[in-house]
């Protein structure tokens, strides 16, 4: 998937942007998790660069998105809201109430056709069928002086119009799915349709201040033609419709408890790196962007900290020999670590 021989060029004068992308672009995931460090000069938005590469080579493939797993999400969260987060007595305390969770599990519910917000009431199981029960009050009128409560079920066969509150949904229309003429100008190989109308959180990226980030990438503009977009809207960090990329505080764990474990995640520094409990990526391809003006001491900490975890690491250096090849600018590495 070669993008330099484009014509007209996106990436003139971005040689080191366009590396990081391709790196994400060409990332093949093995069998095994690996930690992927990648070594970068001071560059804004590196960590943007390299996940709009992944982006879109999840993009190309047509079991990338969360339709498979949409209604079972829905109704895990729907379960730990009736048996955890309801009645609970430490409400977003989870070290206090020990509840193994990191965030207070979601209890009201949209569907994108409507404006009014539902609550869980209950779920339900009836031989192989879920489901979820959901209602929403009336307010009083002249002619029913008293509040009306409505309820609806929500089975497999019927979600995919429904999701939480403050989540991306599922899908969209084809009139706001995401410009496939955008995305062309990135690669080569054909993309999966469908993939531009439906929501992805396999793959996040994690960073301690969202506020920076947004800034950061809003002010990245590509620009050819009639083309002319932040890399933040191509990445649907800001999106009010799907998402194919998932920013997760490293500060708040904000998204942690989604059902959906990610499969891949970017780290945008060291300092994010370092925040995040690291069990919740245990399943997780990561990759971590370094930058090389990071100072001696927390350079020294990321050596310690592996060193100190070497029974769990060990370096894959034929792939990490093949990977460095490919790069043209002397300022890019990475070092491929095979986790146990």
């Amino acid at each position: 998937m070669d993008v330099s021989t484009l014509e007209n060029s996106i990436w003139k004068g971005k040689d080191i942007e366009r590396e990081l992308f391709e790196l994400g672009l060409n990332w093949k995931n093995q069998d095994n998790i690996q930690t992927v460090l990648v070594s970068a000069p001071s560059l804004k938005g590196a960590a943007g660069f390299l996940s709009l590469g992944l982006m879109c080579r999840d993009l190309i493939n047509p079991n990338k998105n969360n339709k498979a797993e949409h209604f079972k999400e829905l109704i895990t969260n729907a379960e730990e809201y009736i048996h955890k987060c309801r009645n609970c007595k430490f409400p977003c305390k989870p070290n206090i109430a020990e509840c193994g969770r990191v965030n207070k599990a979601l209890n009201e519910l949209k569907h994108i056709d409507e404006s009014r917000v539902y609550e869980i009431e209950s779920t339900s199981n009836i031989g192989d069928e879920s489901s979820i029960c959901v209602s929403y009050k009336n307010k009083p009128t002249q002619k029913t002086p008293f509040p009306n409560v409505n309820k609806r079920h929500i089975q497999q066969n019927y979600s995919d119009k429904w999701h939480y509150k403050g989540q991306s949904p599922l899908s969209c229309s084809s009139d706001d799915s995401l410009n496939i003429n955008a995305y062309n100008l990135f690669i080569n190989e054909e993309i999966h349709i469908d993939n531009l109308k439906l929501s992805y959180s396999g793959l996040v990226y994690i960073g301690a201040n969202q506020k920076a980030t947004e800034q950061v990438l809003d002010s990245i503009i590509f620009n050819i033609n009639e083309f002319k977009e932040p890399i933040s809207k191509l990445l649907t960090l800001k999106s009010t419709g799907i998402s194919r990329v998932e920013y997760i505080s490293a500060l708040t764990a904000k998204g942690l408890d989604k059902h959906i474990k990610p499969n891949t995640a970017v780290f945008e520094d060291l300092y994010s790196f370092k925040l995040v409990d690291h069990k919740t990526f245990m399943n997780s391809h990561k990759f971590l962007v370094i930058s090389a003006e990071e100072s001696d001491q927390k350079l020294d900490n990321l050596y310690d900290y592996y060193s100190t975890n070497r029974q769990w690491f060990k370096i894959n250096e034929e792939l990490t020999e093949i990977e460095n090849s490919q790069f043209t600018s002397k300022y890019l590495s990475v070092l491929v670590m095979d986790e146990a």
